[in-house]
């Protein structure tokens, strides 16, 4: 077995995890191992679609395992009493569409506890501390994170924010290094290095950028502010619109952006909501719209700075 670290975790897996840094020897959280698919009985409880309405993922639960269903191309059974991950892929799918599942699905499913809070988030450590971004898919995440990083803020995560209750405080847990960014991103910001940049997986078009190009946070970093990203500007002078988030509506967009592997679960769903809600109360949350714009990229990530330090 292979150990690494993801997400705050200690992951044992039978094949090679070459986006992950490897741990030391320990007792591992998770193990992942490779197993052919078997016919079982699920109830599933939960579907989501891709934009043009085909099934995305669908989630199963039997006697207290799940299993999670990635179209065609792999299934994945958790057994959290085993603290096992059974990974089945179909035969034809390509080794790194199945790594690309585990990293950016399946341990960020399994990577929130009673004391710490997964979102659907990307951020970045900056001298007042973790900066995070969270929104919709297609929001600008990962460019944010990655234009911020590559101007020396080191990128705490990318779509897995971890936010951890430690005593009195909350801190950001680093997920893994690493950024995924569409090619028009990675060319702007990359180029030429940029177009050595494999793809995430077979059915993806982003691109997984080396973490030898960005810096990246090893430690865990307090939280100091949240940007829920809103519609993208269209036209006009400015590149950046930036306005507090009133309190009700930042309490929704994190409820929102969580991530559960079980909704159903009613003591996980009231410590989670608890955490969210410490979070809205104690860390400023503003809304932030950017153009989308490649020319302006630099003046947006000036803008976005020059926010956070001011306080």
């Amino acid at each position: 077995m292979n150990l690494y670290r993801a997400c705050g975790m200690t992951v044992a897996c039978d094949r090679a995890l070459p986006e992950l840094a490897p741990a030391r020897a320990g007792t591992p959280d998770w193990v992942v191992r490779t197993e052919r698919p078997q016919p079982r009985r699920y109830r599933w409880f939960t579907h989501t679609s891709l934009p043009d309405g085909r099934r995305w993922m669908s989630i199963a639960e039997h006697d207290g395992d799940y299993a999670l269903r990635f179209g065609n191309l792999t299934t994945f059974e958790i057994a959290p009493r085993q603290r096992l991950i059974r990974s089945m892929p179909a035969r034809g799918t390509a080794a790194s569409t199945v790594r690309h599942l585990l990293l950016d699905q399946v341990l960020p499913l399994v990577a929130g506890s009673h004391d710490r809070l997964a979102l659907h988030a990307s951020a970045v450590a900056s001298p007042r501390g973790a900066i995070g971004f969270l929104g919709m898919a297609g929001r600008g995440k990962s460019t944010i994170a990655a234009l911020l990083a590559r101007a020396g803020w080191p990128l705490v995560c990318d779509d897995c924010l971890l936010v951890e209750r430690r005593g009195g405080s909350l801190v950001t847990v680093p997920a893994y290094p690493g950024v995924r960014l569409l090619p028009d991103i990675v060319e702007n910001l990359f180029a030429p290095a940029g177009r050595r940049y494999p793809r995430v997986a077979a059915y993806s078009p982003k691109r997984r950028v080396s973490p030898r190009q960005l810096p990246f946070a090893r430690t865990a970093v307090p939280v100091a502010r949240v940007y829920v990203l809103g519609a993208s500007l269209r036209g006009g002078r400015q590149a950046v619109t930036i306005a507090d988030r009133p309190r009700r509506h930042a309490m929704l967009d994190v409820i929102k952006h969580m991530l559960l592997l079980d909704v159903r679960s009613r003591t996980h769903a009231e410590q989670t909501f608890s955490l969210a809600g410490t979070l809205v109360e104690r860390v400023s949350i503003r809304t932030l719209r950017c153009a989308r714009d490649l020319s302006r990229l630099d003046e947006i990530k000036d803008r976005i700075m020059a926010d956070v330090l001011a306080g």
